[in-house]
Order: structure tokens, then C-alpha cells, then sequence
């Protein structure tokens, strides 16, 4: 169901294992070749530092997803200072601030949940789902480095944890409805009904 720029978010999300944080305070600039460099935060409105010394590095992207996000650059306009992810302008202001992750977690991410039947999802469990599904296919050591932790317990204690099956499915069928949806061709849009 979602497409665009929320199918990339939440595409980035689930195989870099971001913070949220850090995917919202994003530039432009931070993009490289096969890589995104973490370097700063957006928390409760302002721009930090990152959590830790290990959170600031260079993620890897794969092909497949970095050609996502080029196609999404080339068809965003903005300088190269400007943030990847911009909110809407507010009234007043000529200056962009990132999206709020709690703007992003109600309006976006609860919504296409629920229409993809599931309850309780949110931006940090993204991020787990990440370290759960990386760590099956890596060492604990890779998997670690992946999600930036200082200290390889917290990855193995509160990030690879097993899934339930019911959560399986409804990923799935999220995966599936949003991978879809990007699948098809924009259709014409009708007219809506009078009402009567």
C-alpha cells in the first residue's frame, strides 16, 4: 500500500536497521555511492548528536534499494544541504525541517498497518525486524557492526530475538501489499460517486 517515498522509508527501515532518528535528520549530501553516512540525529525537534560514538558510520545499501533511493532523489527536488526525508512547510516559515518520526509513526506507518492487518507495529520494531533477519543470514559480530551497537549483548538481548509466526505473516503480507502497489502502474483517477 505504500509507495514512493513512504515504500523507500520503510524499505530503509527494515534492511538498514536505522534509527529513527537518524533516518529523519538524512541530508541529501549524506547519500554516497553504496553508502549513507549517519552522522547526526533528529530527536523532539532538534538536530544531535548520534546515540553513540558506533552509530555514526557509513551504512552499506544494497543495489537494488540505493537505486530506489537515487530514483527518489532525482525526482525530489533540493540542494544538497537539504534533508532526504523533508515535513511539510509549516505556515509562515520558508525553511523545511525533517518529518517528525511520531508524525510519520501516526499518520503513515498505524495506518498501513492496520490496512495490512496488523496492530503494535512501530519505527523501533522495524528496526528489530532488521537485526532479527540479519542476524540469521550473519555472525553475530556482522550483525552488531550492522546495527552500530558499542556492545554485542545489547544486539544478541534486545534486537535478535525470535519472532512469532503471527508477526511473520502479517510482514509478509505488509511486504507484499506495499511491493505490489509499487509494482503497478498509476492509474487514471475517476471521478468520484455523487453522493445521494
Amino acid at each position: 500500500m505504500l509507495v514512493g517515498r513512504d515504500h523507500l522509508i520503510v524499505r530503509m527501515f527494515i534492511q538498514l536497521g536505522l534509527r529513527p532518528e537518524e533516518l529523519f535528520a538524512l541530508r541529501r549530501n549524506d547519500v554516497g555511492k553504496d553508502f549513507i553516512r549517519i552522522d547526526e540525529a533528529f530527536t523532539k525537534g532538534q538536530i544531535k548528536e548520534t546515540k553513540t560514538k558506533e552509530s555514526a558510520a557509513n551504512v552499506y545499501v544494497p543495489p537494488d534499494l540505493m537505486l530506489e533511493l537515487g530514483t527518489w532523489m532525482k525526482s525530489a527536488t533540493g540542494e544538497r544541504d537539504d534533508w532526504l526525508f523533508s515535513a511539510s512547510r509549516r505556515r509562515e516559515s520558508t525553511s523545511l525541517s525533517p518529518i517528525s518520526q511520531n508524525n510519520y509513526r501516526n499518520r503513515v506507518l498505524k495506518p498501513a498497518a492496520k490496512k495490512a492487518g496488523t496492530s503494535g507495529l512501530d519505527l523501533l520494531t522495524l528496526r528489530r525486524t532488521c537485526a532479527t533477519h540479519f542476524g540469521q543470514k550473519a555472525n553475530a559480530k556482522d550483525t552488531q557492526v550492522q546495527m552500530r551497537h558499542a556492545d554485542p549483548v545489547t544486539t544478541l538481548t534486545y534486537y535478535q530475538q525470535s519472532i512469532p509466526e503471527s508477526v511473520k505473516r502479517a510482514a509478509v503480507a505488509l511486504e507484499a501489499e506495499i511491493l505490489e502497489k509499487a509494482k503497478r502502474p498509476d492509474k487514471a483517477k475517476t471521478p468520484a460517486k455523487a453522493i445521494r
